[in-house]
């Protein structure tokens, strides 16, 4: 089972989280809601960066999450509406 937990507060950071899960016949469920644990084989966030950093209420979430499958895979995507910078990692 697959579960890509989503803060979003404009819907990019939604529409990434249901793109993401379609492809890996995901569940997606709000990061607004509290989840105490999570047992699954794949575990996603997904979420904007604020000011180069998380949004308190993602870092909250996170720190409250209990990992239950110490094998999971587990994965984060961020979305930020300003700008990007290329990096050239050679």
């Amino acid at each position: 089972m697959s579960t890509i937990f989503c803060f979003s507060s404009t819907g990019n950071s939604l529409y990434v989280a249901k793109s993401i899960a379609e492809k890996i016949n995901a569940d997606v469920l709000s990061m607004s809601k509290p989840v105490t644990s999570c047992s699954d084989d794949v575990i996603g966030f997904v979420f904007p960066i604020y000011f180069w950093g998380l949004p308190k209420i993602v870092a909250r979430f996170v720190s409250n999450l209990q990992i239950q499958n110490k094998d999971a895979y587990i994965f984060a995507v961020t979305t930020y509406g300003g700008f990007t910078k290329k990096l050239n990692l050679r």
